[in-house]
């Protein structure tokens, strides 16, 4: 009787997270769609559902799946984890719950970018390029995120706050510089792909990526373990 208690408090758990994660899709993908109608009409220039209107919407996405890697746990987490904690959730359910909507928010975010991509028309090289490239920054974002989340719970509204500006200036920062970096090869028909620092590159953020993912996961458990829920 407590196992299956236990097992249908977890699938509640997934799948109050897992409505979160398809609201929050939903409406990010009605705004770039409005965004790419909008910018096509720019300067008296129809590309409407054209390769140009693609392209512009596959730019401003991966900039988007970093911000959105940033919001979902950020906001989502610290406003839902302890609600869910004070109605009987276990703490680490709770975690992994959020770390369920997190990564589906990343997936179903790339499967879009792929879907911009390829209606763009761009070469398989750069195809390449940008998917890995928002990929792992997505991934950078989450535990950026999660670290505003940690601030939040550890250091109250003003640690949530300085966390927020500081790392949102970060991503601004990288988010640029990704773009540019993408951009630059496809306006130029640069092949990144035959760079031969390319590799270590691809190996240096991928490892970052990683290791931050990981850290912030075991910081945020150690965080909500200690964690006090008001009632």
């Amino acid at each position: 009787m407590e196992k299956e208690l236990h097992k249908q408090a977890i699938k509640r758990n997934f799948i109050f997270w897992s409505k979160l994660a398809e609201k929050y899709i939903v409406i990010t993908v009605g705004m770039m769609l409005c965004y790419g109608i909008f910018l096509s009409y720019i300067g008296g220039k129809d590309s409407l559902w054209k390769s140009e209107m693609w392209q512009i919407m596959y730019i401003y996405q991966i900039i988007l799946i970093i911000v959105s890697a940033i919001i979902t746990p950020a906001s989502y987490g610290t406003t839902y984890i302890p609600l869910l904690m004070s109605f009987g959730s276990k703490r680490r359910e709770a975690v992994w719950g959020l770390q369920w909507m997190n990564w589906l928010v990343l997936i179903e975010m790339e499967a879009i970018l792929i879907l911009f991509a390829y209606l763009s028309s761009i070469k398989l090289e750069q195809f390449i390029v940008i998917i890995f490239v928002a990929l792992f920054g997505g991934i950078i974002g989450i535990a950026l995120g999660q670290i505003i989340m940690v601030c939040g719970f550890r250091f109250g509204m003003k640690g949530l706050i300085l966390a927020t500006v500081v790392i949102v200036l970060l991503a601004v920062i990288g988010g640029n510089f990704i773009l540019f970096y993408v951009n630059f090869g496809i306006r130029f028909d640069i092949n990144l792909m035959e760079r031969k620092d390319w590799i270590w590159k691809a190996i240096g953020l991928s490892g970052l990526a990683i290791a931050l993912y990981i850290g912030s996961n075991v910081v945020l458990l150690r965080i909500i373990q200690k964690y006090e829920v008001r009632r």
